[in-house]
């Protein structure tokens, strides 16, 4: 999914729901015809890879917006104007500082965007990280980037990468549990079925 083009990540975005429609289905047929023992795990595993999944495409956007903007600060050699390439210079700098404010600044919050709606619980750092942050953002012209890419530019603001974040190595903790448990009640009731044959 860490495709840099627009092109080449549609491609495998068509793979990946493909792959993901597959997995429903085998996840259905346990359902249906499985015994329940196996339904519990089946789904587990049907969970865990889809969260993955959406991981892995959330991060797959905030490369592309990355590389964008590095093509766009010259340092990718972009050729930009000296406005847009300012922009773009300020913009990682900005987000990386937020990063950095956030990771420095332990916080009660269950959930870290909650940070943008709830300020009187912010940090002064990560307050004055964000907000250069969001003026950083602001600064460029509306057309620039799409509604969907302002997100994507504001969860890697806040969030960074899903694949370096507690939750995305517990979710792959789970999925291998799902599996182990799977093959054993699978194992088991073909066991208990062939000894009642």
């Amino acid at each position: 999914m860490m495709e840099t083009t627009v092109e080449a990540a549609t491609v495998r975005t068509a793979e990946l729901d493909s792959a993901k429609a597959a997995l429903r289905a085998a996840a259905q047929i346990v359902t249906l015809e499985g015994p329940d023992s196996v339904d519990g795990a089946a789904h587990s595993i049907l969970a865990c890879s889809l969260s993955l999944a959406n991981m892995h495409v959330s991060d797959a956007a905030m490369n592309r917006l990355r590389e964008r903007l590095l093509t766009m600060s010259e340092l990718r050699g972009g050729g930009m104007d000296t406005v847009t390439r300012d922009r773009a210079r300020r913009l990682l700098t900005a987000s990386a500082r937020l990063q950095t404010a956030i990771a420095e600044n332990p916080h009660p919050l269950p959930n870290i965007n909650d940070y943008r709606y709830t300020p009187e619980v912010i940090p002064t750092a990560v307050a004055d990280a964000a907000a250069e942050a969001s003026a950083a953002l602001s600064a460029f012209p509306d057309r620039t980037f799409s509604g969907e890419e302002r997100n994507v530019l504001s969860n890697m603001q806040y969030r960074g990468p899903f694949l370096i974040q507690p939750r995305y190595h517990e979710r792959r903790r789970e999925l291998e549990e799902a599996h182990v448990e799977f093959l054993r009640t699978a194992r088991a009731e073909l066991g208990s079925t062939s000894s009642n044959a």
